[in-house]
């Protein structure tokens, strides 16, 4: 026997492995399309301090990996104090806008108004694990940038661990200039809005 694959079974595998590659596109490209579907139909609305419970039933429903990222630390409830300052929203120096699928906040996004700058602000956001990788981050980004920008706020900063890859795709899908700097396990991220 000849230690070589012969040329015909060697195409043979070839078309086979093409064949898997483009059925597992095509499938991947189906649940894209069911996922941006799903968040399309999610409202999206200004959050206000009224909101205070939804926002604590969001950092439940973030398991604990999602929490880490978020809060770059590993913290398993939510501190009344930050709970309370995440809705101490005044639509001037802090804003936030959140999305619901039914009356489930399943994602938040907020500024924070440099208070030495009042073009600036700083970003954060939050989506529920069952709702990741839907552009709702994404949307509620773009959606908040919207907001800012009436307000006279051109530049939005964001402070990631490295690692957070979905933090650093809801920023390059929003299509606006960033720039972004390593900082120990930390990315520092300017956007120009």
């Amino acid at each position: 026997m000849h230690p070589f694959i012969s040329g015909e079974l060697a195409n043979d595998r070839r078309a086979q492995f093409q064949g898997e590659a483009e059925g597992a596109r095509l499938v991947a490209q189906a649940k894209a399309r069911k996922r941006r579907l799903a968040a399309d139909r999610l409202q999206t609305r200004v959050l206000d301090p009224s909101d205070i419970e939804e926002i604590a039933a969001l950092f439940v429903r973030l398991s604990s990996r999602s929490r880490f990222l978020r809060f770059m630390s590993p913290i398993r409830t939510i501190s009344a104090s930050t709970l309370a300052y995440l809705a101490a929203i005044d639509h001037e120096r802090h804003e936030a806008v959140g999305a619901f699928d039914g009356g489930l906040l399943v994602g938040a996004a907020h500024y924070f108004r440099s208070a030495t700058d009042p073009t600036s602000a700083e970003i954060a956001a939050e989506v529920a694990d069952r709702y990741q990788r839907m552009g709702v981050g994404s949307r509620l980004l773009c959606e908040l940038g919207r907001i800012a920008r009436q307000r006279g706020i051109t530049r939005l900063d964001a402070r990631v661990l490295f690692e957070n890859t979905a933090a650093v795709s809801w920023i390059r899908d929003s299509g606006w200039q960033a720039a972004a700097t390593l900082d120990g396990p930390e990315l520092a991220i300017a956007i120009d809005i």
